[in-house]
């Protein structure tokens, strides 16, 4: 990724960060920020670990506290990440529909994921 496309997309977390309703961080065992998630209503706006929080159960554990806390039935993700479409369906989550583009209008394809009951 180009350096000007890093640093827009720094500047879009960042404002997306600022928007998130409520937004729950996880830490690793030094104290260091391992993850967090943003919820909007009743949709996971975003999840995100460190790649060495990775396979750990932090991802369950952040998603399962959204579900229980704020009710999270929905989301929307990257179809290019097929490894987090595996997680959300273990999670109970299914695909209820796709678009072409991101909310930004980027070509990159968004699943829109529903939590079955």
């Amino acid at each position: 990724m180009p350096d000007t496309a890093r640093e827009e997309l720094k500047k879009i977390v960042a404002e997306l960060l600022a928007e998130a309703p409520h937004l729950v961080a996880a830490e690793d065992d030094r104290g260091a920020l391992a993850g967090f998630m943003g919820i909007d209503g009743q949709e996971l706006e975003m999840l995100f670990l460190a790649p060495e929080a990775r396979r750990q159960g932090l991802g369950r554990q952040l998603l399962e506290f959204g579900i229980q806390t704020f009710g999270v039935s929905q989301l929307g993700m990257n179809e290019q990440n097929p490894q987090a479409r595996g997680f959300y369906e273990q999670m109970g989550f299914a695909v209820c529909g796709r678009t072409e583009t991101d909310g930004m209008g980027n070509p990159f394809p968004i699943l829109r994921m529903e939590r079955r009951s």
